[in-house]
């Protein structure tokens, strides 16, 4: 394991272990704010941090490495299955570090594969290069075998820290083509069965959707609009204002949907107060689409005004009659407008507007720190244990916490406040506890101190979802 060839720093006098206890008593120091003697100390400090933070990553590398061991040992010798040996390891370490269980996977195999790259994980030790430089050399050679892979950490693990992430990574990948030329080239095959298109919000009711393509199409794309937003420019009113960037998004729009800017005909879910519906008052929105099978891709916080606007702009397009373009569900909640009130079903499977009522709830996965979709609808109190299929009982999962939770040791209970904002607390097999929230379905709410939500203004007691 890592702790058995620990990298000793310069000028260090002991190498006795770190104990929980005195990690605790460095991060209520850190929190002390210091004095320092000039500029000069201050950067010499902030280099000093910045090692610290990469050694503690090696450090936790090592923890991580040697918890997994630990665990598919007592899987083994609890007689699991052989293909189910590791399961919800990775999710434990994404609990613990803060993170989501994709990115707690990620940094569980780097931190197994770097077991094997000595030279690189003791630059990590020293702090001469982050967690995150690390893993995009390791990206680039993961594929081959050890031998190759072995040779790179010779020639790379003690400049590291003279190296950008970017550098790194393309000494890297060079290196790995020419000692592995057949292997890059299935590496190239195999990426272009994985191309796709992906959404996620962006600040100022905007949106990334980005797609992984093969370079080739990704560069013929982007000339084929930067064409496109040259000859507008050429042709461009003196009223029309749009820079390049926005005819070449504008294009994009247009060449993708057949259709104008802001006229597409979508599933658009629109939640929101009858009150800010009207105009009565500003309260915000929440944007997303209604997705299939009950999941949510959501789209953040709208002011209302803008969330009114995009209506009338919906209901005065002539491309589709305006029983096409929007519908209005009154959706009842608790007295605050926190939080959705109850619905039971005699089903033992979440469907139909039940199903849509929890992914509209719980918004993103209710994993601590997950943030992926909801795919999935969890019955917190298993049905083996006679839970029911019932709001109360129901949690929005993706499809891989849901999976998690299979594995045994993990347990899931319900509280909730006096409000009645909904709360489940996930146990992990080493006795854990993880709680979390549902977000307010209402945008605009802030916790007060004592827990509580309130609304940033007052409103009506219901939302409406269009």
């Amino acid at each position: 394991m890592f702790g058995s060839k620990p990298a000793a720093p310069t000028g260090a006098v002991s190498l006795e272990p770190v104990t929980t206890q005195e990690l605790e008593q460095l991060l209520a120091r850190l929190a002390v704010q210091s004095p320092a003697d000039g500029d000069t100390e201050r950067v010499d400090r902030l280099s000093a941090m910045e090692r610290v933070k990469n050694a503690l990553c090696a450090a936790q590398a090592s923890e991580a490495v040697d918890f997994d061991a630990a665990q598919r040992e007592a899987q083994v010798a609890a007689g699991f299955a052989k293909e189910r040996v590791g399961q919800g390891i990775a999710e434990q370490v994404a609990l613990a570090r803060m993170t989501s269980p994709w990115k707690g996977s990620r940094l569980l195999g780097l931190a197994k594969a770097l077991q094997d790259l000595p030279e690189c994980f003791a630059a990590l030790q020293r702090g001469d290069a982050s967690e995150w430089r690390m893993s995009g050399v390791l990206r680039e050679i993961v594929h081959l075998d050890l031998e190759h892979r072995q040779l790179i950490d010779a020639e790379l693990g003690p400049i590291l820290g003279e190296l950008g992430d970017r550098e790194a990574a393309d000494r890297a990948r060079a290196m790995a083509q020419e000692l592995d030329p057949v292997g890059a080239a299935a590496r190239v095959a195999k990426a272009e069965t994985e191309r796709r298109v992906s959404i996620r919000p962006a600040p100022d009711c905007m949106a990334y959707v980005t797609a992984l393509l093969p370079v080739r199409d990704g560069v013929a794309v982007y000339a084929a609009l930067d064409r496109l937003a040259q000859d507008a420019l050429a042709e461009q009113s003196p009223l029309d204002t749009r820079g390049k960037g926005a005819l070449m998004a504008d294009a994009l729009v247009e060449r993708v949907t057949g259709r104008a800017r802001g006229t597409v005909p979508i599933r658009l879910a629109l939640i929101m107060t009858d009150a800010a519906l009207t105009g009565a008052d500003d309260s915000p929105a929440r944007v997303c689409n209604g997705g299939r099978g009950g999941s949510i891709i959501d789209g953040g916080v709208i002011p209302g005004g803008v969330a009114r606007a995009w209506i009338r702009e919906l209901l005065s397009s002539q491309v589709v009659s305006h029983e096409h373009l929007i519908a209005v569900n009154r959706l009842f909640t608790t007295p605050d407008g926190r939080d959705l009130v109850a619905m039971e079903t005699t089903k033992t499977h979440y469907t139909g507007l039940l199903r849509r009522m929890l992914a509209f709830r719980d918004q993103r996965c209710r994993t601590p720190w997950c943030d992926a979709e909801v795919r999935d609808i969890d019955h917190i109190e298993r049905r083996a244990q006679h839970g029911a299929t019932s709001f109360q009982n129901g949690r929005g999962v993706c499809a891989r916490c849901n999976q998690a939770r299979e594995a045994p040791g993990w347990a899931a209970a319900v509280t909730s406040d006096r409000n009645g904002t909904h709360k489940a607390t996930l146990t992990t097999p080493t006795g854990h506890h993880y709680p979390g929230t549902a977000p307010p379905l209402r945008p605009g709410h802030v916790p007060t101190t004592s827990g509580r939500t309130v609304p940033s203004r007052a409103g009506p007691q219901d939302t409406r979802a269009g």
